[in-house]
């Protein structure tokens, strides 16, 4: 195994994604995502493709880098993230020479420098870009590393993903005093963009679409409150340095989320090649 680091690196992501384990644990539902995408791969890439080196790009506890590399037994594969603790748990999931580990941040990182320029037959990320806010900059740098005729294949959250519950933790942040003196400035690290914004994006970084499409679905908020605290909640949450407060938001967050009559999910799925 290698490890590899972005010296230059420092992201409130690896911050928010430090509770490796408590994610690791509360990310079924990125999972059963990066199962999609995972089909999608097999029905849309040739039969005959046979990877050499694939890159997954924010690797989180490693299940999803796992699924990818039961699918292509034969491929390389270089996990990604920006979490040191992530990618600690990741060297535990996957066991193997044929595995290195990359600790880099997705937002400002070379990717030619740290990865390797047209080295990769697959790029893929579940469930990680929405963290993004430049995601012309990052399709590009995607498209770099790949080799001629390789395979990007991506899932994000789409716009509008999770509206109730992020319009929920923006009240609780008006309605009290409590927690505003944390949130002077605050930037939210996540961004859903449409599907006609990443066909723009990706078209003009010079891929070739095979698939671009939005799943929307809506589900009810009883199970999903809770794994929303331990993922796009803790931008929001990390914010609040006093740990009595930090824990009396989050559950008050649970606590209202939990009767919220539905939750909207949309999802981006999009496979393309380089040509």
């Amino acid at each position: 195994m290698v490890a590899m680091t972005d010296e230059g690196s420092s992201s409130s992501k690896e911050v928010v994604f430090s509770n490796a384990s408590d994610y690791h644990h509360t990310s079924g539902i990125q999972f059963k995502q990066g199962r999609r995408l995972a089909m999608l791969l097999r029905c849309t890439l040739p039969e005959d493709f046979a990877p050499r080196y694939i890159a997954d790009l924010g690797c989180g506890s490693g299940r999803y880098t796992e699924l990818v590399a039961g699918l292509f037994p034969d491929a390389r594969l270089v996990a990604a993230d920006c979490s040191p603790a992530m990618l600690a748990l990741a060297e535990q999931v996957l066991k193997g020479e044929r595995y290195s580990f990359v600790e880099c941040d997705l937002e400002t990182a070379d990717l030619g420098s740290l990865l390797g320029t047209e080295k990769y037959d697959l790029v893929t990320s579940n469930a990680v870009l929405h963290w993004i806010h430049d995601h012309r900059r990052l399709y590009c740098e995607i498209h770099r590393i790949l080799t001629p005729g390789g395979w990007v294949a991506i899932h994000q959250g789409g716009k509008g993903c999770y509206r109730e519950l992020v319009e929920l933790a923006e009240s609780l942040l008006r309605e009290s005093g409590l927690w505003g003196k944390y949130f002077e400035g605050f930037v939210n690290p996540i961004k859903y963009i449409t599907g006609e914004e990443l066909a723009d994006i990706v078209e003009a970084a010079g891929f070739r679409i095979a698939d671009l499409h939005m799943v929307l679905s809506h589900v009810y908020p009883e199970t999903l409150a809770a794994d929303f605290a331990q993922s796009a909640l803790l931008p929001y949450s990390h914010r609040i340095e006093d740990t009595a407060e930090r824990e009396a938001f989050e559950r008050r967050f649970i606590s209202r989320a939990r009767m919220v009559d539905r939750v909207t999910i949309n999802r981006l799925y999009f496979i393309g090649q380089k040509p």
